[in-house]
């Protein structure tokens, strides 16, 4: 949010060069925290369930759940960025 609030505020300001720049630095921290989900959600989905209090019921379930949502956090945060910087 904090880039998209500073991407409209140059934007109106007519500095293009820092809108740029604004952007890309957003895509790049999006890219970044993308990965900081998704490689636990890759390796670790097991580790994550036992910690967050999964119990046997439904301790399978909840490592395939969190395992796609995880995996596809890339698409999640980028879309959230996206329609934020519009």
């Amino acid at each position: 949010m904090r880039g998209a609030t500073k991407f409209s505020v140059c934007k109106s300001q007519g500095n293009q060069e820092l809108v740029n720049r604004v952007f890309t630095n957003t895509i790049y921290l999006a890219i970044l925290f993308s990965i900081a989900f998704m490689l636990p959600g890759f390796f670790c989905s097991r580790q994550l369930v036992l910690v967050l209090g999964a119990d046997g019921a439904v301790l399978e379930m909840t490592v395939i759940y969190l395992r796609w949502l995880l995996l596809f956090s890339p698409a999640f945060i980028l879309n959230d960025v996206l329609l934020c910087e519009k």
